[in-house]
C-alpha cells in the first residue's frame, strides 16, 4: 500500500496511520491533484537549488585548477616560450595571485620567485604586471570577500569547500529522486481513480 506523509491529513481529511502516513489510495482525486501541485512545485524548487550547486561546484573546482595551474608554472618556470600563454590563473596588478576563473597570461619573463602577467581589465584589454609573491594567493571566501592565504591553505581551504559541496549535491539528488517517485506513485493512482469513475459513468 503506498502511502504520503501525515502532514496532508489536516488537508485531505483522511485517517493517519501509526506510522503517520496516509495510505494514497484513500484520497479522493481531487485532493490527488493538490497533492500532485504541491510535490509539483517542491521539485521544481530542488531542481532549481541542485542547479545552483552544481554552478558552484563547477567554480569551486575552476579556482582549485587556477591554483594548481599557478604553483606549477612558478615552480617550473624552463621551457615556456617568452609570450606564451600557459594558464588560466587569476591575479592582480602589484598584487599576490587571486584563485578566480578569469583568464591571465603568463609569461616566461621570471625573475627567481617573480613573473611577468597580463592582467585582463576587460575582454579585450590587458596590462603588464608582475606577481610579487608567487607562494600566496588571494581566495574568495564568500559574500565578495577576500582573504589571502598560502598556496597550500589555499587548495584546502577549497578541497574542503567542494567536499561540502558535494555531499550537499548527493543528498539533495538523494531527495529530489524520492519527491519525483512520489510523484509518479501518485499521478498512477490518479490515473486508476480517474478510469474508474469514468468506467462508473459509463455504465450507469
Amino acid at each position: 500500500m503506498t502511502s504520503v506523509a501525515g502532514d496532508q491529513s489536516a488537508l485531505t481529511g483522511a485517517d493517519v496511520s501509526s506510522t503517520g502516513a496516509v495510505p494514497v489510495e484513500s484520497l479522493s482525486p481531487p485532493v490527488l491533484e493538490q497533492l500532485l501541485a504541491a510535490l509539483q512545485q517542491e521539485v521544481e524548487q530542488l531542481a532549481s537549488a541542485l542547479q545552483q550547486l552544481n554552478f558552484a561546484n563547477q567554480r569551486w573546482m575552476l579556482c582549485k585548477q587556477s591554483i594548481e595551474e599557478f604553483e606549477h608554472q612558478f615552480s617550473h618556470p624552463a621551457g615556456v616560450g617568452r609570450d606564451e600563454v600557459v594558464s588560466p590563473v587569476g591575479a592582480s596588478v602589484e598584487s599576490p595571485a587571486t584563485a578566480t576563473p578569469d583568464s591571465v597570461a603568463v609569461t616566461a619573463e621570471t625573475r627567481g620567485q617573480e613573473g611577468r602577467v597580463l592582467v585582463p581589465l576587460s575582454g579585450s584589454l590587458f596590462v603588464h604586471g608582475q606577481i610579487k609573491h608567487p607562494d600566496r594567493c588571494l581566495i574568495d571566501i564568500g559574500t565578495g570577500y577576500h582573504a589571502e592565504r598560502s598556496l597550500a591553505d589555499a587548495k584546502g581551504f577549497f578541497e574542503k569547500r567542494l567536499t561540502l559541496l558535494r555531499e550537499n549535491i548527493r543528498r539533495l539528488t538523494v531527495t529530489l529522486d524520492e519527491r519525483q517517485g512520489h510523484m509518479e506513485m501518485i499521478q498512477q493512482v490518479l490515473l486508476q481513480k480517474l478510469a474508474v469513475m469514468q468506467h462508473s459513468k459509463e455504465q450507469a
